[in-house]
């Protein structure tokens, strides 16, 4: 594990937790555009996606079956009981805000089909799920290039599949809705991160001063777009992401490395907490109106801040028990030293063994 790898997943959380506290925000004068650079918390995770999965590739070899299926238990389990919790809201409170989710959505966000929304957005069931989709097609094209050998061949490979979409996109201009998203030249954020990953796999790094320097740039290039700059987001967010990460690393070998404990457990929490807070920061928004705390700065503030606090805990607390190996050793696990267990070792997961069994079997053949 990488802590600053960790570090940055704990940032690029809160800067999307960020772009949704506008409502909370707006007593104090904070304007949504401010708010919206938080937006960039999704550029540093596609790129950090991208670096993980050459790391994970040369660190852990596996089929291209086998792969997969380990990404699939990393990111449905939680997705999947996310969605079925909006959902059955969205029933138990249809006419209050929005109505009911139709069935035809649910299975299309489970199966992370992207669609339109009546309002021509392309969201799933649960907004911030969008990500996924991106997250779940990257991880199907790299799982395909395991059937080559050697690193260098898989990243070109994936890298050459990316850009072709890209360019595919900006010649033919499809209508489709997933012609549309699969072409947006977000995905190329992915390669960014695999070629910082490929990078480090042959022992390149920054020096320390240039490592400080590019983070230093990198961070202003991104706020400086969010205010000030229009253009491509792949070139200034995806770009400038790069280079956060590949300083990132290299100031890990440098010795220079965000280990704190609170901030890797928050780091190993980023996925839960990216799910869940819009669906606690709405439920803080109501309850802030009901209390009356919206009617002035100081309501505000404490409203902010224990949406936040609320958010954290939740998130903290299930991603530590969805860690352990039993329920009776959740509170060991959030209160000892930071812990990456993949969802392999969750409990619900456990609980499957037949599932399990017929999955790795699955995962076997498919080599």
């Amino acid at each position: 594990m990488i802590f600053n790898i960790q570090a940055l997943r704990a940032i690029a959380a809160y800067l999307v937790v960020l772009v949704h506290l506008k409502t909370l925000a707006a007593p104090l004068g904070v304007a949504p555009e401010l708010l919206e650079i938080g937006a960039f918390g999704v550029d540093l995770f596609f790129v950090v996606s991208g670096f993980v999965m050459v790391r994970t590739a040369a660190a852990r070899p596996s089929t291209p079956g086998g792969f997969f299926v380990n990404r699939l238990v990393r990111i449905v389990p939680m997705y999947w009981g996310i969605t079925f919790v909006v959902f059955a809201l969205s029933y138990l409170l249809s006419g209050l805000n929005a109505p009911p989710v139709p069935v035809i959505d649910l299975v299309k966000s489970l199966l992370f089909f992207p669609y339109a929304r009546p309002d021509g957005r392309i969201l799933p069931v649960v907004y911030v799920g969008w990500t996924l989709n991106y997250e779940m097609f990257f991880y199907l094209l790299f799982s395909l290039s395991l059937l080559l050998p050697g690193g260098g061949r898989r990243v070109a490979a994936v890298a050459a599949m990316l850009v072709v979409l890209v360019g595919a996109g900006l010649v033919a201009d499809p209508q489709s809705v997933g012609g549309r998203f699969y072409t947006a030249p977000i995905i190329l954020e992915f390669a960014f991160g695999m070629f910082v990953g490929y990078a480090y796999e042959r022992d390149w790094r920054l020096p320390k001063r240039t490592a400080v320097a590019v983070l230093a740039a990198g961070s202003m290039v991104l706020v400086g777009h969010g205010l000030f700059l229009e253009g491509e987001r792949a070139l200034w967010s995806g770009i400038p992401a790069m280079g956060i990460v590949a300083a990132a690393v290299s100031l890990e070998h440098h010795e220079l490395r965000l280990r704190q404990r609170w901030l890797q457990l928050l780091g190993g929490a980023s996925y839960v907490l990216y799910l869940i807070h819009p669906l606690a920061l709405s439920a803080m928004d109501k309850a802030a109106v009901r209390l009356g705390l919206l009617g002035s700065s100081g309501g505000a503030v404490l409203a902010i801040v224990l949406g936040l606090a609320i958010t954290t805990a939740v998130a903290v607390g299930v991603h530590c028990c969805s860690n352990c190996r039993s329920m009776a050793a959740c509170a060991s696990c959030c209160t000892g030293p930071p812990r990456w267990s993949s969802s392999r070792n969750c409990v619900i997961w456990n609980s499957l063994p037949r599932l399990k069994g017929e999955l790795s079997s699955w995962a076997t053949v498919s080599a």
